[in-house]
């Protein structure tokens, strides 16, 4: 691996063009999970229909009009930023902003819990007969997220899923449903077939990281451009991953918005993997108000981060089969 932060993927470095990338693609009828086991991804044209896209980007722009008229008439950010809404750094530091506030936002948080229309959808039987299948009965929804990505939003680094969630065993998988056309130029997501197999490689935090409240916890190395595949999508279709395939998405420099939604599932059998400096209280900015008792999962040197990716660890729904333990995983 190299240390490599911009996308050279084909679509930019050469005169292939997109509709010759071809995917794994899921194949209604017949066994796909032989091929998902080996390469760590599958496509899923059509996962979500015309209407069920639009639909969707209906109810992201209420939740955010909604967000944005309660933040001007109170004033302060509160839960609502906390849990749900995510703006821009940029943005947040008064550097940037604009007149559309869709265009302000980088994520949604937490919409499954919060949000009656993502809980259900979470449960949508098309998602759920794919997990079942990859996964099991005993499913849990663990994560819940709207990407926004706007004109002139950043790369997010290389990394692996469960580099965040830590859970063993590794039985986690992401469904990322586009609800704008996904390119390389607005920022599509990236993988490294089958590097779900070699367990997790090493992650940490830049070095000129200075904003705590920002933390871009990623890939201390990165693949060689020639090892790595633009996934392009249409509105509509779906990318399921493994929670440890690695995947980047470069900077959206495009004029056009790069929508989804993005679901993470995980067998309800699974467990936290604890840091091994769990019998150690770490004090940093960032957990001034967490329990003294709560233990740490995340590498916690040079400091703990545990604060900051807590929700990443918190089960929204039980989506089908049986529960194990409580709220958590």
């Amino acid at each position: 691996m190299t240390a490599i932060s911009s996308c050279t993927c084909v679509e930019r470095s050469s005169p292939f063009s997109p509709s010759s990338l071809t995917y794994p693609e899921w194949r209604h009828g017949t066994d796909n999970t032989e091929g998902f086991a080996r390469d760590g991804f599958v496509v899923v044209r059509g996962l979500f229909s015309q209407e069920e896209v639009e639909e969707t980007k209906q109810q992201i722009s209420r939740i955010i009009s909604d967000w944005y008229e309660r933040f001007r008439t109170s004033g302060t950010e509160g839960l609502e930023h906390e849990e749900v809404v995510n703006r821009l750094p940029s943005v947040k530091s008064g550097e940037s902003s604009s007149i559309d506030p869709e265009l302000e936002v980088r994520k949604l948080y937490r919409i499954a819990a919060h949000f009656e229309f993502f809980a259900k959808q979470c449960c949508h039987s098309r998602i759920v007969s794919i997990i079942n299948l990859l996964l099991g009965n005993d499913i849990k929804l663990l994560q819940s997220m709207a990407l926004l990505k706007p004109p002139g939003s950043g790369e997010k680094r290389w990394h692996q899923d469960n580099a965040y969630f830590r859970l063993a065993p590794s039985s986690v998988i992401g469904c990322w449903i586009a609800l704008d056309p996904a390119s390389c130029a607005n920022g599509c997501m990236h993988v490294l077939p089958s590097s779900h197999g070699t367990g997790l490689f090493e992650h940490g935090v830049p070095n000129d990281e200075s904003d705590a409240s920002f933390i871009e916890y990623g890939m201390s190395q990165y693949p060689k451009p020639e090892e790595v595949i633009p996934v392009i999508l249409e509105p509509g279709d779906a990318l399921i991953f493994h929670g440890e395939l690695a995947h980047y998405t470069p900077p959206n420099v495009s004029q056009l918005r790069r929508r989804s939604v993005q679901y993470h599932y995980a067998a309800s059998c699974c467990k936290f993997i604890k840091c091994p400096r769990d019998e150690e209280i770490i004090r940093t900015s960032t957990m001034k108000e967490q329990p003294e008792t709560k233990p740490h999962y995340f590498d916690c040197d040079p400091s703990c981060h545990e604060a900051t990716y807590f929700h990443y660890r918190k089960a929204e729904v039980l989506v089908s089969g049986r529960e194990y333990g409580n709220d958590y995983i």
